[in-house]
C-alpha cells in the first residue's frame, strides 16, 4: 500500500490519512459507476422498448433493423466499459478493508478510544445496482456491476432472478427481494415466499 506501519501513533494516523484519502476517492468513483449503471439502465430500456414494438409489428424495416443493431453495440461497449469501472470500483474497496484492517489492529494495540472501521463493500450499500436482468431480442442475461465477496454475489442473482421470475422489491431489509443488497443471509424469506407465491398463483 505504499506507507510502512509500525505500532505507534504516528503510524495510525498516517494510515488514517491515506484510509481517509481513498475514501473519498472511492465515494467519487463509486457515485460515477452509479450514474453510468442508471444511464445504461436507461437505454436498455429505450432498446428494448423499441425492438419489442417493431416485434409486435412482425419486424422492423432494413433500416431500422440497423439502426437498432448498432444501438446494441453501443449498448454492448456500454456494459464493457461500466464493468471496467466496476473492477476499479471492487479494487479500491479491496484496499480500503485491507487498510481499515490494519486500522483495527493498531486501534487494539494502542488502545486507542476511536470508532473502529466498517467493511467498506457493506457501506456501499445503496439501491439495488450491483447488477441487472436484461431481456431482448438476443435473449435474457444477467449483467453484473459489482460484488464485494462470494455471499454478495449469490444475493445479487438471486435477486435478478427474482426480477426475472417478475418478482417485485419487498419491504424485508433480510429479504433477498429487497431494493438494498447488504444483509448476509441467502436463504429466501417470508416475503420473498409470499411474493413467490402470489405471482404463481399459490396458496
Amino acid at each position: 500500500m505504499g506507507i510502512y506501519v509500525t505500532n505507534d501513533q504516528k503510524s495510525y494516523a498516517d494510515l488514517k490519512a491515506k484510509y481517509d484519502a481513498l475514501t473519498l476517492q472511492y465515494i467519487a468513483k463509486k457515485d460515477e459507476l452509479d450514474s453510468q449503471i442508471a444511464d445504461l439502465k436507461f437505454r436498455q430500456a429505450a432498446y428494448e422498448a423499441e425492438v419489442e414494438k417493431w416485434n409486435r409489428k412482425g419486424g422492423a424495416p432494413a433500416k431500422e433493423y440497423e439502426r437498432l443493431n448498432n444501438l446494441r453495440n453501443t449498448l454492448n461497449a456500454q456494459v464493457d466499459a461500466v464493468n471496467n469501472l466496476s473492477d476499479q470500483v471492487n479494487a479500491m474497496v479491496d484496499n480500503l478493508n485491507a487498510e481499515g484492517t490494519v486500522l483495527n489492529k493498531l486501534i487494539d494495540q494502542l488502545n486507542l478510544n476511536v470508532n473502529k472501521y466498517n467493511n467498506a463493500g457493506a457501506q456501499a450499500g445503496e439501491e439495488f445496482q450491483d447488477g441487472v436482468y436484461n431481456q431482448g431480442p438476443e435473449g435474457t442475461s444477467i449483467t453484473v456491476f459489482e460484488f464485494s465477496d462470494r455471499a454478495q454475489l449469490i444475493r445479487l442473482l438471486a435477486h435478478e432472478m427474482g426480477h426475472a421470475l417478475g418478482l417485485e422489491h419487498t419491504s424485508g431489509t433480510e429479504d433477498i427481494m429487497y431494493y438494498l443488497n447488504n444483509a448476509k443471509n441467502r436463504r429466501l424469506e417470508a416475503n420473498d415466499l409470499s411474493a413467490i407465491r402470489s405471482k404463481c398463483a399459490l396458496n
